[in-house]
């Protein structure tokens, strides 16, 4: 696995621990428990990706990378988005829920702006109207599907 340079996360959320291979493990019981409870940041989004989602790894690396250690949002969830839709293509059904299951997460427990991220980016970018993404859609957790609908019903103001 890819280490993730320090500065990334640093630059997004002071208080995010800095990773790197040694260091990435898959979350406690405990520490999920209390990561549930608390307000995601954009930093605490990218540590949670590393550590649920390993296979994404590199994925996240290469992102900090692109953009001189910074967390861009938006572009790191469209990422994702893909990320899933291709595991979701190869049958990679563990990868996908635990995918959509922290998405999910940074839906209800973020920040303003990682809640942004993933209502724009994640559910409203995945063509959810669209017929031939409806089984992957059928597949997402209760807060993705509320965005859904939530966007489903939104109208044009007066």
């Amino acid at each position: 696995m890819n280490s993730l340079p320090s500065r990334g996360l640093a630059a997004a959320d002071p208080e995010a621990p800095v990773l790197d291979a040694q260091h990435v493990s898959p979350p406690s019981r405990s520490s999920y428990c209390v990561s549930v409870a608390t307000v995601m940041t954009t930093g605490a989004l990218v540590v949670r990706v590393v550590q649920e989602l390993p296979e994404a790894a590199s994925l996240v690396s290469e992102h900090l990378d692109d953009n001189f250690g910074e967390a861009l949002l938006h572009p790191l969830v469209s990422d994702l988005l893909l990320f899933a839709l291709e595991a979701w293509k190869q049958n990679q059904a563990d990868v996908v829920q635990r995918c959509l299951t922290m998405l999910d997460g940074a839906l209800s427990t973020g920040d303003d702006e990682v809640e942004n991220a993933v209502a724009v980016s994640f559910v409203e970018d995945s063509s959810w109207w669209d017929v031939n993404v409806q089984f992957f859609i059928a597949t997402w957790p209760p807060g993705l599907m509320a965005g859904m609908e939530r966007q489903r019903g939104w109208k044009r103001g007066p």
